[in-house]
This record gives C-alpha cells, sequence and structure tokens, in this order.
C-alpha cells in the first residue's frame, strides 16, 4: 500500500512530450475546443492532432488550428487514429493520449493524471469515470478512497493515455476491431507479455455524460465485429476486469 508519497512524486515528475489525438463530430454537440484547453499543461509540452468528422459546423472555427483531418462521412474511430498517428514520428512523444469529443475534465487534470500514471508505471491508463457519467463497465467508476488501481482493463475510451514504452505493441491500432470494441480485451495480454502494465487513475475522474455509447454508430453491429475480432485471440476473462492487481490508496 501506497500513501499520499504518490501525489508528491506524481507533481515531481519531468517535464515530457505529449501528443493528443481526438476526433470531434461536427454534426453533434460536442466540447472539443474545451477538452483542448483542458489538456493544457504548465508542465509538459502538448501538441493538439484532431480530425473532423460530417458535414455540419459545430465548433469547427474554434478547433481550426487543431484540425488536421477532415473526413464528410463517418468512419471508424481507430482508422481515423490511424491516419493522424501514421503523419507523426512517435520518437518525439512521451506519450500519446486518445480524446472523444464528449468529456469534461478538471482544471489541471493533464498534469495531475500523467504524474501518476508515470509514478505508478502505467504504460496504458485512463481516468475513472465520475458517479455522474454513463459507464459501460463499471470497474471504470471511480473511487473517492484511493488514489489508483492496476488493473487488467483499461477502455478504449473516452480518453486514454500511452507511455512510450508501449508503442510499440499497441501502435497503430489493430482497424479489425469495429470502433475499437475489444481492443481493451487483448491489450492486457500483450502489454503483460512485455512486462508492462496498466491501470485507472481514481484521483483525476472524468465526466462522461454528455452521449451515450453508440449513439453514433450501431451498438449491435460493433458488438458482433468484437465478438468475430477476438475469435482465436488470446483475451482476458470478463472477471478479470474487475480485479484490481494492485491498489494505491490514500
Amino acid at each position: 500500500l501506497l500513501s499520499l508519497r504518490a501525489m508528491r512524486s506524481a507533481r515531481a515528475m519531468p517535464t515530457s512530450r505529449v501528443l493528443v489525438l481526438g476526433v470531434f463530430l461536427l454534426d453533434k454537440a460536442n466540447v472539443a475546443p474545451e477538452i483542448v484547453m483542458r489538456l493544457q499543461s504548465r508542465r509538459h509540452q502538448v501538441d493538439h492532432r484532431w480530425a473532423c468528422v460530417g458535414k455540419g459546423d459545430s465548433r469547427k472555427d474554434e478547433m481550426r488550428a487543431h484540425i488536421a483531418l477532415e473526413f464528410d462521412s463517418p468512419v471508424p474511430k481507430f482508422t481515423i487514429i490511424n491516419r493522424l498517428l501514421s503523419k507523426i514520428d512517435l520518437r518525439a512523444y512521451d506519450y500519446v493520449i486518445i480524446s472523444d469529443d464528449d468529456i469534461e475534465l478538471a482544471p489541471g487534470f493533464l498534469d495531475e493524471f500523467l504524474g501518476l500514471q508515470a509514478y505508478c508505471g502505467f504504460s496504458l491508463a485512463q481516468p475513472a469515470r465520475s458517479q455522474l457519467s454513463n459507464v459501460d463497465h463499471p470497474v471504470t467508476l471511480e473511487s473517492h478512497a484511493r488514489i489508483a488501481r492496476q488493473t487488467r482493463f483499461v477502455e478504449i475510451g473516452p480518453l486514454f493515455s500511452i507511455a512510450s514504452a508501449a508503442y510499440p505493441h499497441l501502435l497503430p491500432f489493430d482497424e479489425s476491431f469495429y470502433m475499437g470494441w475489444g481492443l481493451d480485451h487483448v491489450w492486457p495480454v500483450t502489454l503483460e507479455r512485455a512486462g508492462l502494465s496498466q491501470g485507472i487513475i481514481d484521483i483525476t475522474p472524468l465526466h462522461h455524460r454528455m452521449r451515450p455509447v453508440a449513439t453514433t454508430y450501431s451498438g449491435a453491429f460493433a458488438q458482433e465485429q468484437m465478438s468475430a475480432s477476438l475469435r482465436g485471440r488470446e483475451s482476458i476473462h470478463p472477471l478479470d476486469r474487475v480485479r484490481p492487481l494492485r491498489t494505491i490508496w490514500w
């Protein structure tokens, strides 16, 4: 068990270069500009590369400086992210953060979250979801009693962070998993084979309540594709998602 030394160590994290990749929808209400603002840092150098999808103009002008790709019609999320990645030399970055366009983050989120990811030694990490959020997997729900957990499950959205040690193992993303569903069942096996760990940071939760999951695509189709993509692959058992391997308490 660890104590508040975790917080002090996190705040002493050295400067890193961070790449944020995101997708925002032009024909739906979104908070992409606010996310960009919250994903700035006093400590780290942060670059943003976003793609916009659709034929509307929701927040496009506010995001123009960060738009690297545009799509008129729907494209699977991780196909878009791979297109963004293909234009980037990842050797220049210590962390890659993938973000949706419909989350709420607290002021100072990035420095606290990355500091704790580094302190915990997580090569893959996500913030917990707040009690006010739409929650797809109960394991991701925040607990006020702990700082973080090492887990065998980190969800593929709405925001997660990959440290450079995991780039060769997770990037580019496997596009056979439609919208990414199922990748989070394969990642733990891949990372453990490489001697790397992953986890959920409870003390920096995000709100995910603007749009329920699968409101902009078919959840049934994504579920079918996930089952097909997982067939014959080594992945975690559903029960593995709920048991933390290590807990970092206050």
